[in-house]
């Protein structure tokens, strides 16, 4: 099941899909990129 979402920002670059354990969804990053600041939903996977 999915852990709650929260918001929370990057503190660089990042590839989404290179963030083990989490389930990013980049409303404002539709090509898979984030940068530093961006504001996004992280659902920890269990």
């Amino acid at each position: 099941s999915k852990g709650l979402l929260h918001p929370t920002h990057l503190s660089g670059s990042a590839d989404l899909r290179s963030i083990a354990g989490c389930n990013v969804l980049a409303r404002l990053a539709p090509q898979g990129m984030l940068h530093a600041g961006d504001p996004v939903d992280i659902a920890i996977l269990e």
